[in-house]
């Protein structure tokens, strides 16, 4: 505070002063000579010069003089030798040095300070922009790590998922062509089942035709046997003049053979009417068990389809806003029940609906499946609809 106040002018200029008059009275008082008595008029004007108080009042209340005052009022009476105005110049011209020096060191410290302060600024400018472009720097690496990072992941994400769908489809292409094989294989054991079947019953229905071509061969050669036999018989009759007797017993021989072989031939016929009969029953009968195992089959493969079904409508959580929606989905399972791979054969046009369906699905996993390896081939690849309406 003190400093502040000693480099203000107005102190500074008081300070001078004072010294000044301070230098000015101690050569005055030891350094100037006696000088003569001043004349009467010089002690008047003197006298008349100083103001006189009229009261004692105004006396006790007016303040001492200062010293400037008192050299100020001297100075009229007093006539300086040349030594004294030179003293007075050179103090003068010291005291403005020194003045000057102090302004001029103040006005040096001040365009220092003011120096110092702008290359201070500027420092902290250039340390606030160099620290700013290096932050720039690092959040713009980081940016473009994290950019890369993120494109990185992406690409990896992309190419799994590719992959996935990749291996997925590769699953679904084997296993339906698996399934493809085994139908294949199936129709073609059941095709050539029915061929040796038909060729059986073809090559029975021949050897019957040929066994009752030949019993008819030999029953018609025997008959002509017999006819001859009897031709000669009566011959033989006739010669011995016995026509009549042997005529009659002929005939009646005749007539017997005759009803002997209709009886023959009737009970043949009634016994190929039989075999057919039986032949046929026993046809039915295996159709009719052929039937009701396939349908026993077809109803345990409904039964299990739909416990699939429920259970994968218990996972299921229909998205809201998809009225009247239909898929249709192929599902590939392990003997164990577990989805290997989903194919949507008909899409919803809803992609939520469709993942919601999928999703449903996984969750149910492992799907019930039946023990009999035999029927689960039935169940390798099965189809199933979904509607929003269930």
């Amino acid at each position: 505070m003190m400093s502040r106040y000693l480099h203000s002018p107005l102190v500074q200029s008081f300070l001078l002063h004072s010294a000044l008059l301070a230098a000015l009275w101690l050569f005055s008082a030891h350094l100037v000579p006696d000088l003569p008595a001043s004349s009467t008029p010089l002690q008047a004007t003197l006298v008349s010069s100083i103001p006189q108080p009229t009261k004692a009042s105004e006396a006790i209340e007016t303040p001492p003089p200062t010293v400037s005052e008192e050299v100020a009022a001297i100075e009229p009476v007093v006539t300086p030798t040349q030594d004294v105005v030179a003293i007075k110049d050179k103090a003068e011209k010291e005291a403005q040095a020194k003045a000057d020096k102090l302004a001029k060191q103040k006005a040096e410290k001040e365009a220092q300070a003011k120096a110092d302060k702008l290359a201070k600024e500027k420092a902290e400018k250039e340390a606030q922009a160099k620290a700013d472009k290096l932050a720039k720097q690092k959040a713009e690496k980081e940016a473009q790590a994290k950019a890369d990072k993120l494109a990185k992941e992406k690409a990896e994400k992309e190419a799994q998922a590719k992959a996935d769908k990749l291996a997925k489809e590769k699953a679904e292409k084997e296993a339906q062509a698996k399934a493809n094989k085994l139908a294949k294989d199936k129709a073609e054991k059941e095709a050539q089942a029915k061929a040796n079947k038909l060729a059986k019953e073809k090559a029975e229905k021949e050897a019957q035709a040929k066994a009752d071509k030949l019993a008819k061969e030999k029953a018609e050669k025997e008959q002509k046997a017999k006819e001859e036999a009897a031709r000669k018989k009566l011959l033989e009759a006739l010669n011995k003049n016995n026509i009549d007797k042997e005529m009659a017993a002929l005939e009646s021989k005749i007539k017997a053979e005759k009803e002997a072989k209709l009886r023959q031939e009737a009970a043949l016929a009634a016994q190929k009417e039989a075999d057919r009969l039986a032949q046929a029953k026993a046809q039915a009968e295996q159709q009719a068990a052929a039937e009701k195992e396939a349908k026993a089959q077809d109803d345990l493969i409904k039964k299990y389809t739909k416990r699939m079904y429920e259970a994968i409508k218990r996972e299921w959580s229909i998205p809201p806003q998809s009225a009247e929606l239909t898929a249709q989905v192929r599902i590939v399972l392990l003997p164990d029940g577990e989805v290997r791979s989903i194919l949507f054969l008909k899409r919803s046009g809803n992609s939520a609906f469709d993942a919601s369906i999928e999703a449903a699905i996984e969750k149910a996993s492992p799907l019930p499946v039946p023990t009999d390896a035999e029927l689960f081939r039935q169940f390798r690849s099965v189809n199933l609809t979904f509607s929003s309406k269930d």
